[in-house]
């Protein structure tokens, strides 16, 4: 009987057996072959290391702006610290990471952690001293290696340039409008583990190739930049504004040689910034540019064929539009005068004068030919396209107001990119900011001039409002811009900022703004600069004129271009 109950028992043991191996062989064969598969096959996202972002200068050479760098991050193991030893090293982590103390203990004191962050962000030099917390208790803390970005500039071109966020992707300026050029794509590798977890050697490869990154090379010129910063620091500081741009861009070919605005912020800190700091002014602030459009205006009319340089009219310092007066910005009567003197002494009734000349469609047609309205297609995060929905009211007041740049509104990349039409000979060229991009092979590929298939203006409209400009900047209220040895042109603008709550505009804030290029018959930049609302100084021809002449010397020396011949 003992004999048949024990065979009896091994007779069940082994049914159990083959029955758990006929469900796992042959009932569950899929479920646990895809398990052990997950097991031997390593599969694992490999990614691009992100390109650089490089300045130059005139003799193309490169500039880093932005690049990745490794950076330490410190940790410790609260687990392995012992409790007598805690105190110990909470003061070596507080003095060397420069940290709170009861922060440091917070972290330290959880008996069975293995793992707490404590600081990232941290050079090889600053970690020196975990050899010595280590002595005092063995494993205590540790480091991690890690790749971030990093802006050798800091506060230089921040709203050009942009930054990443934690995942590597970029957010803001340049870092976000070439994200996918400067990111690459990841590849998909595939490897086989033994049973012991260890990888087999020859036994892998990639299933998606890695997309490699790409370098970009600005427009921007890295001397031409420095000086633009300082330049647009003094003046905010000596006037007291809450901010500014300047914009130098190469009116051949619509290369973008500086932008800068302020207030600006470092990019290596951006997330300490309030976030409304993260909008470039440039492309994304409308402002009613007021006298820097009387050229437009001007060059409609003269395009037209309706004024010539020489043509008068009767100034009595105002004139009504639809039971509106609209008075000249120093409030006097000019008398009899001409368009070259309207522009010298940025007269609102001349510039209202010539747009009476024009029939409102044909006035509206110059506008949009010059591009108001709409993006110029700059390479940068969200550009805004301006508003000149008043000229669709037909009112005669929006036009008059319109003709010398109030009641509509437009970015400063808009209004530097219209000039270029006068300083092209009629053609608009388009502004761009990337000179190259630099692929992982070698390759180079050159951004193009995107010039304006028809012209704008007539290369005679051109060259006599240059002349007229000439004269503004020589003889009118810019005369301040000038530069000796060189014939320039230029206009100064003393813009009135709206009222958004209360309507009409503002008592107490204006936004001044220089718009001129050089040489004038030949020219080679442009340059705006922008100061908005300036203390103490009630006129651009003041405020700012001087440091359009500083910022174009340094120009006309830089690229050493030759006095002009009178």
């Amino acid at each position: 009987m003992r004999l048949i109950f024990f065979s009896s028992i091994i007779f069940l043991i082994i049914t159990i057996i083959i029955g758990r191996l006929f469900f796992i062989q042959v009932k569950n064969f899929d479920f646990y072959a895809k398990q052990a598969d997950q097991y031997h096959n390593l599969i694992t996202k490999v990614e691009s290391e992100r390109g650089d972002i490089f300045f130059r200068n005139k003799f193309e050479e490169t500039f880093l702006v932005a690049t990745n760098k490794r950076f330490y991050r410190i940790y410790a193991v609260p687990s392995k610290i012992k409790p007598e030893n805690q105190d110990k090293i909470a003061d070596i982590l507080t003095k060397n990471l420069d940290l709170d103390k009861d922060f440091v203990m917070s972290r330290i004191v959880k008996e069975n952690d293995p793992y707490e962050p404590i600081k990232d962000g941290l050079e090889e030099k600053n970690i020196e001293f975990l050899d010595e917390i280590n002595k005092i208790n063995q494993g205590a803390a540790g480091k991690e290696v890690y790749l971030s970005r990093f802006y050798p500039l800091q506060n230089i071109a921040s709203h050009v340039i942009g930054f990443t966020d934690q995942d590597k992707l970029g957010t803001y300026g340049i870092e976000k409008y070439y994200n996918d050029i400067l990111s690459g794509s990841p590849g998909i590798w595939s490897g086989i583990r033994d049973t012991f977890g260890k990888l087999v050697k020859f036994k892998g490869g990639f299933t998606k190739n890695i997309t490699p990154s790409a370098d970009l090379v600005l427009t921007i010129d890295y001397n031409i930049q420095f000086q633009a910063e300082k330049v647009l620091k003094d003046i905010i500081e000596k006037w007291d504004a809450s901010g500014g741009s300047i914009i130098v861009l190469d009116s051949n070919n619509g290369d973008i040689l500086s932008m800068v605005s302020k207030p600006d912020f470092d990019l290596n800190n951006y997330s300490k910034q309030k976030p409304d700091l993260f909008l470039n002014p440039v492309v994304q602030s409308l402002f009613e540019p007021g006298s820097i459009f009387k050229p437009i205006t001007m060059a409609a009319g003269l395009d037209k064929g309706v004024i010539t340089a020489r043509t008068t009219y009767l100034d009595n310092g105002f004139v009504e539009k639809s039971g509106y007066i609209i008075r000249n910005s120093d409030e006097k009567a000019h008398g009899e005068q001409n368009m070259i003197d309207v522009l010298a002494l940025s007269l609102n009734t001349g510039a209202v004068f010539v747009q009476d000349q024009l029939e409102k469609n044909a006035f509206k047609n110059y506008i949009e030919k010059f591009e108001f309205g709409q993006k110029t297609g700059i390479d940068l995060p969200g550009e805004l396209s301006g508003n000149i929905v008043n000229l669709d009211t037909m009112r005669d007041v929006n036009y008059a107001t319109s003709s010398y740049g109030q009641g509509i509104s437009v970015t400063p990349i808009q209004m530097i990119t219209s000039f270029s039409a006068i300083a092209g000979k009629g053609y608009l060229i388009r502004p761009h900011i990337i000179d190259k991009i630099i692929y992982s092979d070698g390759k180079v590929k050159k951004i193009e001039p995107n010039i304006s298939e028809k012209s704008v203006i007539t290369s005679d409209t051109s060259a006599t409002l240059t002349a007229m400009l000439v004269n503004s900047l020589e003889k009118g209220y810019a005369k301040k811009g000038k530069v000796d040895g060189y014939i320039l042109a230029g206009k100064t603008g003393t813009a009135q900022v709206p009222d958004l709550e209360k309507g009409g505009y503002l008592k107490d804030k204006t936004i001044h703004t220089f718009l001129g290029f050089g040489p004038a018959f030949e020219s080679k930049f442009i340059i705006l600069i922008k100061l908005d609302y300036p203390q103490g100084i009630n006129f651009a021809s003041d405020s700012i004129a001087p440091s359009f002449s500083k910022l174009a010397k340094f120009i006309l020396d830089y690229y050493q271009i030759p006095p002009s011949n009178n």
